[in-house]
Order: C-alpha cells, then sequence, then structure tokens
C-alpha cells in the first residue's frame, strides 16, 4: 500500500506540475493577448484619426476647389478686359497714326507748295 501512496503523490505532483506549466503557459498567453489587443485598440485609434485627417483634407482640398474655380473666372474676366484694353489701345493708336499721316501729308505738302513758291494763301 505505501507503494500505492507513492505512486499516487508521484501522479499527483506530476500533475500539479503540469498544472504549473499549464497555468505559467495560460498567463504568458494572456499576457500576449492584451499586448495584441492594445495594439489593435492602437491601430483603430489610428485609422480614426487619419479617417479624420482625411475627411478634412478631401474637405479642404473641395474648399480650394472653388476658389480655383472662383479664380479662373476672375482671371477669364481679367484676360477679356485686357483684350478690350488692348483693343481699344489698337485702335486708338491706329487713328493718331492716320491722323499723324494725313498731318505729315499736309506740312510735306505744303513745305513744297513754299518751295515751289506757289503757297496756298487760302486758308
Amino acid at each position: 500500500m505505501n507503494r500505492d501512496v507513492e505512486r499516487l503523490r508521484r501522479i499527483i505532483s506530476q500533475i500539479a506540475d503540469e498544472i504549473v506549466l499549464v497555468k505559467t503557459t495560460i498567463d504568458r498567453r494572456e499576457s500576449e493577448l492584451l499586448v495584441v489587443e492594445k495594439s489593435i485598440s492602437q491601430v483603430k485609434m489610428l485609422q480614426e484619426k487619419a479617417l479624420h485627417v482625411s475627411k478634412c483634407n478631401e474637405m479642404k482640398f473641395r474648399e480650394r476647389e472653388e476658389q480655383v474655380e472662383v479664380m479662373k473666372g476672375i482671371y477669364e474676366r481679367l484676360a477679356v478686359t485686357r483684350g478690350e484694353v488692348q483693343g481699344n489701345i489698337t485702335d486708338q493708336l491706329l487713328r493718331k497714326i492716320a491722323e499723324l499721316k494725313i498731318l505729315r501729308d499736309s506740312l510735306q505738302k505744303e513745305f513744297h507748295d513754299e518751295k515751289s513758291g506757289t503757297i496756298d494763301t487760302r486758308k
């Protein structure tokens, strides 16, 4: 009977050692699980921040797009205005050139008439 008791003690001791080993393994796995859960939580938080930043950037992009469209309209109008001004200036210059040509022709005729002695006194 002593032998049976000794054998039972060894079996109980082995079972106790296995229980300690399993408990240690479980504790280590739980610790690893906590680290993984914490990492998952951090990743989710970073995803939420990234989504928020993405939405903000999209809103800013749309605002900038609208501003660009407004500026395009302004610059297109300025280009038309500039073209109109250039056209008006060109027209004025052409009129002045025509007037100066007439004046030149008149002065040349007068000078020629003075040289030839046929001054027109009707003026």
